[in-house]
């Protein structure tokens, strides 16, 4: 899978953002570290196309504002809240 832009966006997640624009469906499609840091940290676990556009949003925020080491140890930090 490739990263595009370095920006922490899937090619898959365009794609199927895209191929859910157009069919109006819900598709699955991996999510990087930092959308899934974003998803169990600012939202709800809904499954919607809107859902998807806010964690795509706030992920490019959050690349802007914090380094990979800190997102990463974000994201750690709140695997081990769970277990």
């Amino acid at each position: 899978m490739r990263i595009v832009a370095s920006l922490g966006i899937l090619e898959s997640n365009q794609l199927g953002l895209f191929e859910l624009f157009c069919r109006f469906r819900l598709r699955g499609g991996g999510s990087t570290i930092t959308q899934q840091l974003v998803k169990n940290t600012f939202l709800k676990n809904e499954r919607t196309f809107s859902r998807k556009i806010l964690e795509t949003v706030l992920a490019l925020v959050l690349e802007r504002t914090m380094s990979k080491q800190r997102i990463l140890s974000s994201y750690v930090y709140i695997l081990g809240t769970w277990y």
